[in-house]
């Protein structure tokens, strides 16, 4: 995968410019990819919200049950 991105942007002669530059969605995803430690960063960080919202959502259903 390709983090490279290019944008023509035109310049006041006439011309182009051709900017260059990390796309930022591609390079996380690759930064994932290619670190296992960044893997398991987001895997502690996507069960502690999911167990964070789980739990939040028993407390919501048990104070509406009384």
């Amino acid at each position: 995968m390709s983090v490279r991105h290019v944008e023509s942007l035109p310049t006041v002669d006439g011309g182009s410019w051709q900017w260059e530059f990390a796309d930022p969605g591609k390079l996380l995803s690759q930064l994932v990819q290619d670190v296992p430690q960044v893997q398991g960063l987001f895997a502690e960080v996507g069960i502690a919200k999911l167990h964070s919202h789980t739990k939040w959502r028993n407390n919501a259903k048990a104070n509406f049950l009384v």
